[in-house]
């Protein structure tokens, strides 16, 4: 084999080397990933089975808001019980699982189970009442 054929074989693998890797990296891109959030509804289509949650950004700590699709198979649980994405509201606390599909511009979610976090609802509205009120004491006035 000459030089230069060989200097032309070298070439071709090192082609399909990258080709090959950049076909991997755009093959990953389709799989869909499972990722875990924990958030607050901020809106809800039951018959889109679609919701918006407000969350922090785990790396910049800004509040984002994510859209995303209920599975139809997707698991609600309230207090420990079954429930349906119809016992979901705005303002309720939630921990959602799913899957997220980066390979779509923008990634699609899923969820896959979703958890109320009922404790924390109950909390925010004891604590969004006002404290009660005190009066400071008036002191005694002697009677003469």
């Amino acid at each position: 084999m000459s030089r230069q054929s060989g200097s032309m074989v070298v070439a071709v693998i090192g082609l399909l080397v990258i080709a090959g890797g950049g076909g991997w990296y755009l093959y990953k891109q389709t799989l869909p990933v499972e990722r875990s959030v924990s958030g607050k509804i901020t809106s809800l289509d039951s018959e889109q089975r679609t919701a918006v949650l407000e969350v922090i950004h785990p790396k910049t700590g800004d509040v984002i808001e994510i859209s995303g699709e209920v599975s139809p198979d997707c698991q609600i649980l309230m207090d420990g019980k079954q429930a349906t994405m119809a016992d979901l509201a705005a303002g309720m606390r939630v921990n959602a699982h799913g899957l997220l599909y980066r390979g779509s511009r923008p990634p699609r979610v899923v969820a896959t189970r979703v958890v109320v976090e009922t404790a924390t609802v109950a909390e925010e509205q004891t604590s969004s009442a006002p404290a009660p009120t005190t009066q400071p004491a008036t002191p005694a006035t002697p009677t003469p």
